[in-house]
């Protein structure tokens, strides 16, 4: 929604620095409830980062974001450094893996990704199904809508077969 009026001349951008982050493993070392094997996985990790559209996030979350690939938003730069963060070469080179020119977004990629892990670790039982819980402040709207996007997204690219 934001695209049909960034150009309108009574609205007035201003950078602002607003993050959302997705994490895995925030459990305490000795808790009673031990990290999912399939949280722990890379490829995991991978299928999730490529299931996200990233840009889907200004029309259905939030009007004024613009998802990206990177934790670091374009408009941070550093003192020392005039160049903004996501133009260096340092950072492309990071992120170049990752299909930067799609945000990362490559669902095919991610059901891959994500057959691969649920292969790897659940081998004897092909019909198990992954559980995800999501902890979320219910404080803020925003955060709320963002899981539930989040969660769509992910059932929607890794549950193709209708069963997983």
């Amino acid at each position: 929604m934001y695209h049909k009026y960034k150009q309108h001349p009574l609205l007035k951008m201003s950078p602002v620095d607003k993050r959302q982050t997705l994490c895995f493993n925030n459990g305490k070392r000795g808790a009673k409830k031990a990290t999912p094997k399939l949280l722990e996985d890379l490829d995991f990790k991978k299928a999730v980062l490529f299931a996200l559209n990233r840009s889907d996030v200004g029309e259905t979350v939030d009007v004024f974001s613009d998802g990206e690939l990177a934790v670091v938003p374009k408009i941070t730069s550093f003192l020392e450094e005039p160049l903004m963060y996501n133009e260096s070469e340092e950072h492309k080179a990071n992120i170049q893996d990752f299909e930067p020119e799609n945000k990362g977004y490559n669902p095919t990629k991610a059901y891959e990704l994500f057959k691969k892990a649920y292969n790897h670790l659940f081998d004897a039982d092909k019909q198990k199904t992954v559980e995800i819980e999501f902890l979320v402040a219910k404080t803020q709207e925003e955060r709320v809508n963002l899981a539930r996007f989040v969660k769509n997204q992910l059932e929607n690219c890794f549950n193709q077969q209708g069963k997983k």
